[in-house]
């Protein structure tokens, strides 16, 4: 499945869908939509990412209401992920954009379980995006490498170049290394 919506703070983009009947979500901040029932969503929390301003209510509003939520929150530290964790957040993105570096990575693994973690490599017309001088590396395919050496089991390579801003719609792939034969 996949389709997009998003308003407010809040950006969201759902890949999974399970359920048949039409339900309407209504999120403070969050643009209302009638939308099949979806057991999980990606969450793109805008305010997080760009301005270290999480929309908890938002998010726990949604886990409240039985979503399996995969959460990109700008996550620049363990405790943020803790939280995301606790409010209901199945999985969280640590994304490349906004992740110190490896050594953060494999805190955050270690800190909420590497099953909990979709390890997101950003980037931007094919270049590696953020601060990549702890990965000692601009290129993306050593990034992704050293993710799955240091334990990542789900990637995500996003590439912003193909975000449509006009509609919300964004083109990426998700990949769960745990299901990729070796």
């Amino acid at each position: 499945g996949g389709g997009g919506g998003g308003g407010g703070g809040v950006g969201w983009f759902f890949f999974s869908s399970r359920r048949r009947h039409t339900r309407y979500i209504s999120v403070t901040g969050v643009q209302t939509c009638a939308l099949p029932i979806l057991n999980r969503l990606y969450v793109a929390d805008l305010d997080a990412i760009m301005a270290d301003a999480p929309q908890w209510s938002a998010l726990e509003a949604l886990a409240a209401d039985g979503f399996d939520l995969v959460v990109d929150a700008g996550l620049r530290e363990t405790t943020r992920a803790e939280r995301l964790v606790s409010c209901g957040v199945s999985r969280v993105i640590a994304a490349l954009e906004t992740l110190p570096g490896p050594q953060s990575l494999s805190e955050l693994m270690l800190q909420v379980g590497s099953e909990r973690v979709v390890f997101s490599l950003d980037l931007m017309e094919g270049r590696p995006l953020g601060d990549l001088s702890a990965w000692e590396t601009s290129d993306a395919e050593t990034i992704a490498q050293r993710a799955i050496a240091l334990g990542a089991t789900s990637l995500i390579v996003l590439d912003l170049a193909s975000v449509d801003r006009k509609s919300t719609r964004l083109n990426s792939s998700h990949t769960d290394i745990s299901r990729m034969p070796s």
